[in-house]
């Protein structure tokens, strides 16, 4: 536990009244969404019936705001861009901007997650806009990060690492800690995909001992299988296992899955490229087990296309080609799938925008008819 999240408990703890216990309810749900998801979850639950009852609109709409991001973070990005948005329209009705802009911030990540870029990168600005205008640097910072992460996807590394040094310098500035750590991450992602190891590692060892030093477990995990993924690359793959297994610890420990699997698949490679083949199987499919419970069609793809590389080379076809195929089957469903997730999130901003017009409208029609 994080310093931090030890001082936003205590505050939960002392908050008198409804509005001060949703307050401190969103508040601590917010900064635990990534590292404990599932409680996050439950206490902007909490936060949502509390102001409801209590007639908090304030309260309210954070909740909302947690909740879609929460949503971004599980997958679930109808329900992400839906919540999103009717955060957004009670900010607006309590003219909050900044509220706004975080709410901008997760439809933009939603739409990055399902590759509509243009929508991303467009929704980003308008967040990015909005904190610069209200002096919010550490929001501006978050912004030119996700900014930074749609460059980078699209393979514009000098892009990205423009965005991500600007971020970094407001993280310093502004003294955000977790925010370094996650842009100094980003950078060292990007010198990876250019080949430059020597100076990802240097990023990712830098972001380790911030990880270490501020205990955040899944910063930590993360960083120790960027690590491995690098030594990996530098034909050290004795290395790189001993680095991923002490990472893929770290993100058992706080039920991590998604990030479980990408390391347990390159955990597997690692074996292989060891000659430990038999680990190499063993290692892949736990992470196919832990795909297929999260119902993630694409992580399942992954797990498969690998299973089918270890028994190629082990000369084994028949099972080689059998992943193989199951890689391809479920890879072409993850696209349809994405396609009309993307699809029905239009709709639902289209109609909620919609909604929003009509009901402004109708307050108009009643204030000239009065």
């Amino acid at each position: 536990m994080t310093e931090k999240i030890r001082q936003l408990e205590a505050d939960l703890q002392a908050a008198s009244g409804d509005a001060a216990k949703a307050d401190a309810l969103n508040e601590l749900a917010w900064h635990l969404r990534d590292t404990d998801t599932k409680r996050a979850h439950e206490l902007c639950g909490i936060a949502h019936q509390l102001s409801s009852l209590a007639g908090y609109a304030k309260g309210l709409a954070y909740s909302l705001r947690n909740e879609g991001a929460i949503n971004f973070r599980l997958a679930e990005y109808q329900e992400a861009i839906t919540k999103s948005l009717e955060a957004m329209a009670m900010f607006d009705v309590q003219q909050d901007a900044l509220g706004r802009a975080s709410a901008l911030n997760t439809i933009g990540n939603t739409h990055r997650r399902l590759r509509d870029y243009s929508s991303a990168l467009d929704t980003h600005l308008k967040s990015l806009d909005i904190r610069e205008r209200q002096g919010d640097r550490n929001g501006e910072a978050s912004s030119l990060n996700n900014i930074g992460t749609i460059y980078q996807t699209l393979g514009d590394h000098a892009k990205a690492l423009e965005c991500y040094i600007k971020s970094l310098k407001i993280m310093r500035e502004t003294n955000d800690e977790a925010g370094e750590a996650a842009c100094l991450g980003n950078i060292g992602e990007v010198y990876y995909d250019l080949g430059n190891y020597e100076q990802a590692l240097g990023y990712h060892t830098e972001v380790l001992a911030m990880s270490e030093r501020t205990e955040d477990a899944r910063m930590q995990g993360i960083t120790l299988g960027s690590i491995g993924k690098i030594y990996y690359r530098q034909n050290d793959a004795a290395r790189a296992l001993d680095v991923e297994t002490k990472g893929l610890t770290q993100l058992q420990r706080i039920g991590d899955k998604s990030n479980q699997v990408d390391l347990l698949s390159h955990i597997g490679k690692a074996s292989l490229a060891t000659g430990q083949s038999e680990r190499a199987i063993e290692r892949l499919q736990q992470a196919l087990a832990i795909a297929e419970e999260m119902e993630d069609k694409e992580l399942v793809a992954g797990v498969h296309e690998s299973l089918s590389e270890v028994y190629e080379h082990l000369g084994e076809t028949g099972k080689s080609l059998m992943h193989y195929k199951k890689f391809h089957l479920l890879s072409s469903e993850a696209h349809d799938i994405e396609a009309a997730n993307l699809s029905k999130c239009l709709v639902i901003e289209l109609e909620i925008k919609l909604s929003q017009q009509e009901t402004e409208l109708h307050r108009l029609r009643n204030a000239n008819a009065v």
